[in-house]
């Protein structure tokens, strides 16, 4: 026993650390990968108007047509797919370029759930998520509520402040994601989520939507609807649309005064013409 070699525990030591020296070089290296391939896509998205969300298809179509193998093309479209969802970067590109320097990519008037849902009430604090170019924070603020609204998109938030100026009402508009925005604790006596850019089944979003509303706070909520069961892949998983009936389990925290799906005309227009489709309207209130 004494005759082991006393360099033997230095020896396993130095492998020890070699080795651990070599794993942490490697995450390091993937991380500096990652943000390689997130700046690519970035650059390649900026100031380009594509229609599918955040332009994943198209630029998955695009390595494709590089040359880029199938295996190589699915492990990028993992990274920039998993960052797309987490970080405000790629979506206010995208809507950046939708909105461009003419905006009105949307309707200019309010939204007829929420011009009936404020009828007799008295003006408070108002949130708009995911605002656009403010077209209810406007008629909100027309009405006295002190409204405030934030969209991801600078193009939006600039268009919004002329529209709010040219109406001679004032609106708060901060450019900025879901991610990045504080809701504060319980500010709010009406939010707005029309057509909202946010992820409803993320449990720390909503949380912290219900917690910034005031007891007695309203939610008017609007969006188109799939049917249960609906591939969550797509563009729904990402921009929050509800399946027929989940809306009132994931605010189950609030009291449902009113709740419809049906077929109608979108309120919500891109390009020319309303489209007709499922949607569902929602009033609820902060216990």
């Amino acid at each position: 026993m004494h005759n082991r070699d006393p360099f033997d525990r230095y020896r396993k030591l130095s492998r020890r650390a070699f080795v651990s020296s070599l794993a942490v070089c490697s995450t390091v290296t993937a991380a500096s990968d990652d943000d390689a391939l997130w700046d690519e896509y970035l650059a390649w998205l900026k100031g380009r108007a594509v229609g599918d969300l955040v332009g994943l298809e198209t630029y998955r179509k695009t390595l494709t047509e590089r040359g880029v193998p199938k295996p190589e093309v699915e492990r990028r479209m993992k990274t920039i797919s998993e960052r797309s969802l987490k970080r405000p970067e790629a979506m206010r590109l995208w809507f950046n370029s939708m909105y461009g320097p003419n905006g009105a990519i949307g309707p200019d008037w309010p939204t007829p759930l929420l011009m009936e849902a404020v009828k007799g009430i008295t003006p408070g604090a108002s949130l708009d998520v995911c605002m656009g170019e403010g077209r209810n924070s406007v008629f909100l603020a027309s009405l006295g509520w002190k409204a405030t609204g934030f969209d991801v998109s600078d193009i939006a938030v600039a268009n919004a402040l002329v529209k709010a100026k040219k109406a001679g009402v004032r609106i708060e508009a901060i450019r900025s994601g879901y991610q990045e925005f504080d809701f504060g604790h319980e500010k709010w006596d009406l939010v707005v989520m029309t057509y909202a850019y946010f992820p409803i089944r993320d449990r720390k979003y909503v949380g912290r939507l219900i917690a910034s509303m005031r007891q007695g706070g309203l939610l008017v909520f609007q969006y188109g609807v799939v049917n249960r069961g609906a591939d969550r892949t797509g563009d729904a998983s990402l921009i929050g649309v509800p399946e027929a009936g989940e809306l009132k389990q994931i605010f189950r925290a609030l009291r449902i005064l009113h709740y419809e799906e049906k077929e109608e005309l979108s309120d919500w227009q891109v390009g020319q013409g309303g489209r007709k489709g499922q949607s569902v309207k929602m009033l609820a209130q902060k216990p």
